[in-house]
């Protein structure tokens, strides 16, 4: 009986190492641990966060990419966005960002603004263009304008420095999966294979 239990271990430990080796993405290599595991936003579901910038064109190549995974998101998924503040000009991509989250335009100025930096050359680099173009989607520039320099904008924008602190984010694009798991676009083959191991650890963070 006790060599039943020995060879019925060694081939559980067997299987379990067949297993890891069989994953297709690994741990240190592919994503990495958050060594403090954030809280979400999402009780009940796997949140998924873009860390990224308006002034970053790795994450303007990759916006598609993202958009394409975002339009089959799966019903235990919720997405968002995290603008990072690492180079000139990013504070104020930033704080354009929360403006239009809090006037609530939504996706509408999110494509506006990386196609005024990347496709029509026209990066913003002060308020008053940040001003004329969310204008162009309905509000006031009056509106927009206050909004800047509200304290809804400013909370959000002080948040977000913490969060991407504790991330310990240093490169965009990059992916936070449920406060746990970092996805660096550094060291990917492809935008591809970053959605692949988006898609893995989705399905990881999902399994019950």
């Amino acid at each position: 009986m006790l060599r039943r239990i020995v060879f019925l271990l060694a081939g559980l430990g067997f299987a379990a190492a067949s297993l890891a080796q069989q994953a297709p993405y690994q741990e240190g290599r592919h994503y990495f641990r958050i060594p403090v595991a954030q809280p979400t936003s999402a009780p009940g579901k796997v949140e998924v966060i873009e860390v990224m910038s308006y002034g970053c064109p790795a994450c303007g190549r990759f916006q598609p990419h993202i958009d394409a995974w975002k339009s089959q998101l799966p019903a235990n998924v919720q997405f968002g966005y995290l603008p990072a503040e690492f180079n000139a000009g990013w504070p104020l991509l930033a704080r354009a960002f929360y403006v239009a989250e809090v006037l609530g335009l939504g996706d509408r100025s999110h494509q506006l603004i990386f196609d005024s930096n990347f496709v029509h050359n026209k990066p913003l680099r002060n308020e008053d263009e940040v001003v004329a173009l969310l204008a162009t989607l309905g509000p006031s520039a009056d509106d927009v304008r206050k909004t800047m320099k509200s304290f809804a904008v400013e909370t959000r924008l002080t948040q977000a420095r913490k969060r991407v602190i504790a991330y310990q984010i240093d490169s965009t694009p990059t992916l936070v999966v449920n406060g746990k798991w970092r996805v660096s676009s550094d060291g990917m083959s492809s935008h591809e294979e970053m959605i692949a191991v988006l898609k893995y650890l989705v399905q990881k963070e999902s399994a019950p």
